[in-house]
């Protein structure tokens, strides 16, 4: 009965983090920057580990080889956070090699909210922050660390990745930290508002697109042709197999709305390089590549399978907004407006991203 006060908080909402774990995130990346960079050699002689699998033996498997005094594991930083519920809690960051992952979140001893750990595999250095901000979104989300949620974690991890609920929260909130993250520092590298108002209108362009729709109407009426441009990667898990959209017939005319301006992909892309534009050195095919791979197609394969994704559009729009009256606050130069004016408008013109898939899907 203790836990039921919690219970409307399953669902919420998408979750950020505050200007102190910002502070907290680029710290730790720093430590880990130097370590990486002053003890290359070293750190790549550990040991790769094995996970025993399932959250409970995991944490107890890193724990004891943290309190072994082991060499295969190398702590960073610690973390003081707030989870979604407004637990003070602390998590400690850890250098490991580990197979499959790039990073982990493993929630300790339930009744000690200090006793928290986060993997990041050595093996990704150039993208640290990235990492570490998704696993702090993991740590703050109270479906996986608090006793309240037991019962809906009993079949969590069985599900394919894209399935799991908290990945949605863990996805969506760190493009929700990248959008208010860059304008702060976009504005301070001398970014026009026009050049900021083009990446806004951008991004809501990209989320209310239709194509996915597409791709999945086309999957279930041609499940034979899908299995042909499945690549199985055997030994991986489900979330590991790679399906090439591309060859999809008629998906060529979603192109022109779904590729992303260059200084977009830049804006989205928190480990690049950035210079003040891009150049035409700029390997835009990387560019694309990192800030897919860590927003845009993992979202879109998130919304068909999560029922608050309606929500989700809300919470981008509200915080693009927030962004663009920041920039109206700062710029001396035209303020500007999103060609979107009203959240009513935005959310109008999403009714087919919002609704139609799942309306499809509850005829199955």
């Amino acid at each position: 009965m203790k836990h039921l006060k919690y219970f409307n908080q399953l669902n919420e909402g998408h979750i950020t983090l505050t200007p102190e774990e910002h502070k907290s995130v680029e710290r730790a990346v720093k430590k880990m920057s130097q370590l990486l960079s002053v003890k290359r050699s070293w750190l790549f002689k550990l040991k790769g580990l094995q996970l025993p699998g399932g959250q409970d033996k995991d944490f107890e498997y890193i724990k004891n080889i943290i309190d072994s005094g082991s060499s295969d594991i190398v702590y960073v930083d610690s973390i003081d956070y707030v989870t979604a519920t407004g637990l003070k809690s602390k998590v400690g960051i850890y250098i490991v090699l580990i197979d499959r992952f790039k990073g982990l979140y493993l929630p300790g001893n339930k009744s000690d909210s200090q006793d928290n750990i986060i993997l990041i595999n050595q093996e990704y250095s150039k993208e640290l922050r990235t990492i570490l901000m998704h696993e702090l979104i993991h740590a703050k989300d109270p479906k996986l660390n608090q006793l309240f949620t037991d019962k809906f974690k009993k079949n969590a991890f069985k599900k394919s990745y894209y399935k799991r609920r908290f990945e949605f929260e863990a996805f969506s909130g760190q493009l929700l930290n990248v959008i208010s993250n860059s304008t702060y520092k976009f504005i301070k590298e001398g970014w026009s508002s026009k050049e900021l108002k083009d990446i806004f209108d951008d991004i809501l362009e990209h989320f209310k697109d239709t194509k996915q729709d597409f791709i999945n109407s086309f999957e279930k009426q041609n499940p034979d042709f899908m299995k042909t441009i499945t690549n199985e990667i055997e030994g991986l898990p489900s979330y590991f197999v790679d399906i090439d959209y591309s060859k999809i017939p008629g998906i060529d005319k979603f192109g022109d709305r779904t590729k992303l301006k260059p200084d977009t992909l830049m804006f989205l892309n928190r480990e690049w390089d950035k210079n003040k534009k891009i150049s035409s050195e700029t390997n835009i095919e990387d560019l694309s590549k990192v800030a897919n791979d860590n927003f845009v197609s993992r979202t879109d394969k998130l919304k068909e399978i999560n029922s608050d994704y309606s929500e989700f559009l809300k919470d981008l729009y509200k915080e693009i907004k927030k962004q663009v009256d920041f920039v109206n606050s700062k710029k001396e130069e035209e303020k500007i407006e999103l060609n979107y004016k009203t959240m009513s408008d935005w959310m109008n013109s999403c009714k087919n991203v919002s609704f139609m898939s799942r309306k499809s899907k509850s005829r199955d």
